[in-house]
């Protein structure tokens, strides 16, 4: 699934396929049914030569002024069976105003 530019900072879900090898028992599967099925969440954080990028998370130690840890995964366009766009959620603003 080609993923356009509009996608950048959006956070989604993204369902893809992921090619790999195991041991089997009979019977051996073909095609697309032979590749395991993820559902992953996060900001698509970059898309470049076909790839995605999904920032999942940053962190830092205590006191740090900066992230220094980041969790990210790279999804091949070609990959991508479904993407849900999540919108953001209106707040609700107690009475005092905060």
């Amino acid at each position: 699934m080609k993923i356009g530019k509009n996608y950048l900072g959006r956070y989604v879900e993204l369902v893809w396929r992921d090619p790999g090898s195991a041991r089997v028992k009979a019977p051996v599967r073909c095609g697309r049914a032979a590749l395991a099925t993820w559902k992953e969440r996060g900001v698509v954080d970059n898309i470049d030569e076909g790839v995605i990028r999904l920032a999942h998370s940053e962190a830092a130690e205590p006191g740090a002024l900066a992230a220094d840890e980041w969790m990210y995964s790279w999804i091949p366009e070609e990959l991508i069976e479904a993407i849900v766009i999540f919108a953001p959620a209106p707040m609700e603003r107690k009475e005092d105003g905060s």
